[in-house]
């Protein structure tokens, strides 16, 4: 009998024990989580809202084209395809806050620009004006010097 409860005590022991480990591994897996998850809503909260950049300055030009009828996705994602912005979603966000809109044209941009310096320019109705005029100009003088060539 004395053996029979020594074992029960062992057994409820180790079971207590169990249920603290278990338990303590159960906690960390849920703080773990809610830090991750916390960490990344701060960090996509300061890419929509903060001064978020893809380089330092000097950063890299590119020459962006915006086809008449693309989409503001299309042209995140394009964005982020060239690198020019850290994220297209955060961008997108952005871009809707903003009430601003996304004007067709050749636009030079930088790596180094925000969100807000790269939406000035693609929102810019006189920008995008002077590109689509420059664009037309560089046409015509292409088409010049193909019938230039043809009637020779």
């Amino acid at each position: 009998m004395g053996k029979q409860k020594a074992a029960k005590a062992v057994l409820n022991y180790t079971s207590a024990i169990l249920n603290i480990i278990v338990n303590l591994i159960f906690y960390g897996i849920v703080i773990f989580v809610i830090s991750t998850a916390c960490k990344s809503a701060y960090n996509f909260s300061y890419q929509i809202y903060g001064d978020v950049v893809s380089e330092k300055s000097p950063g890299r030009e590119i020459t962006f084209d915006i086809k008449d009828g693309a989409s503001a996705y299309t042209v995140a994602k394009q964005l982020e395809l060239n690198k020019i912005i850290v994220n297209k979603y955060s961008f997108l966000i952005r871009y809707e806050l903003s009430e601003k809109t996304i004007w067709p044209g050749k636009y030079t941009l930088s790596t180094s620009m925000n969100y807000e310096e790269i939406l000035d320019i693609i929102c810019d109705y006189d920008t995008a004006k002077e590109a689509a005029n420059n664009k037309e100009t560089n046409n015509a003088e292409s088409t010049k010097a193909v019938d230039k060539n043809d009637s020779k």
